[in-house]
């Protein structure tokens, strides 16, 4: 649980995009430690630096951590279900999507 403190510090960090092992992550740049690393269900959205920078650029706004992260989900998940929805419907056209 993050203390009043904690959390001033956390506005004030600048928050890097790397990659780590096969996943990408959000670091605190001043710590280096990994904040954020997305869910299993997130891995088909998350294929570049590019797909966390929203993320990170929430976060150095001064983001709530949670409110940045849940709508940093939501929103690839949204994509994932349209990219779904888009393969079933070339699928069921025959063509190749």
């Amino acid at each position: 649980m993050f203390t009043p403190a904690t959390r001033a510090e956390a506005r004030l960090a600048n928050h890097l995009i790397e990659q780590r092992g096969s996943r990408f992550c959000v670091v605190a740049a001043a710590t280096g430690h990994v904040i954020y690393t997305p869910p299993d269900f997130l891995k088909a959205a998350i294929t570049s630096h590019a797909d966390l920078q929203l993320l990170a650029e929430a976060l150095d706004r001064g983001e709530r951590y949670i409110d940045a992260v849940t709508a940093f989900e939501a929103d690839r998940a949204d994509e994932l279900r349209a990219r779904h929805a888009v393969s079933a419907a070339f699928s069921r056209s025959g063509r190749v999507g």
